[in-house]
């Protein structure tokens, strides 16, 4: 018994551990979440500032294109102001496609941001549940100690004490039962947390891909 008890004391401290470790990673996932938050309200700016910069190559398209109507008009004299004009508005036209490149690939960030964020919140529950689930364990841990305490206690004193020590071990047996009960949900969240945090992986490298090709 006593060698049991001293076994559930270890019990008790890894699951405190696992309790502590869970908790740094909901922490973690947290603050990941509101850096990918930030990072999606960034791209809506810049996607405002691509929305000016359309604006103004349509403008400057259409004064190209007017330009050379004049030009037109002014006959040969206004042949190589034609010429300015006609490659002012191809170059309009580049910037205006160009501003339409980056705002797909901004709607793209803000997909795969969303679909991170979402995926971050889904394995912070998963490690919510596994802290509940750790922290029953230990209660039962704790009640596992505190019987194995009364066995030794009636091993000690009464030798007779025989069918109290029964219903302590059957209650023993149902505590540690429903503790491998409980270690398998943990395994089970564990793995769902596994999974999620993979999946956010492939997210991230989508993320830093398209982040990476705003870099000049």
């Amino acid at each position: 018994a006593t060698d049991a008890s001293h076994q559930a004391g270890d019990g008790r401290q890894v699951v405190e551990q696992t309790i502590s470790a869970m908790n740094l990673l909901s922490d973690k996932i947290s603050s990941a979440c509101a850096n990918i938050e930030a990072l999606n309200s960034r791209t809506v700016n810049i996607g405002q500032i691509l929305e000016v910069i359309k604006g103004i190559s349509e403008q400057t398209n259409l004064l190209a294109l007017n330009a050379a109507i004049e030009a037109a008009r002014a006959g040969e004299a206004g042949r190589g102001f034609a010429v300015v004009a006609d490659e002012v508005r191809n170059l309009a036209h580049r910037a205006q496609e160009s501003a339409q490149e980056i705002q797909k690939m901004i709607e793209e960030l803000q997909v795969g941001a969303r679909e991170a964020v979402d995926t971050m919140t889904e394995s912070q529950r998963y490690s919510l549940e596994s802290v509940e689930i750790a922290n029953r364990a230990g209660e039962r841990l704790a009640s596992v100690t505190h019987r194995i305490g009364e066995i030794d206690s009636m091993n000690q004193s009464v030798a007779t004490a025989t069918e109290e020590q029964t219903a302590v071990v059957d209650s023993l047996n149902m505590d540690i039962t429903e503790i491998n009960t409980l270690n398998q949900e943990g395994v089970e969240n564990l793995q769902a947390t596994l999974r999620a945090c993979a999946d956010l992986e492939n997210q991230a490298g989508r993320l830093r891909h398209l982040v990476d090709s705003f870099r000049i």
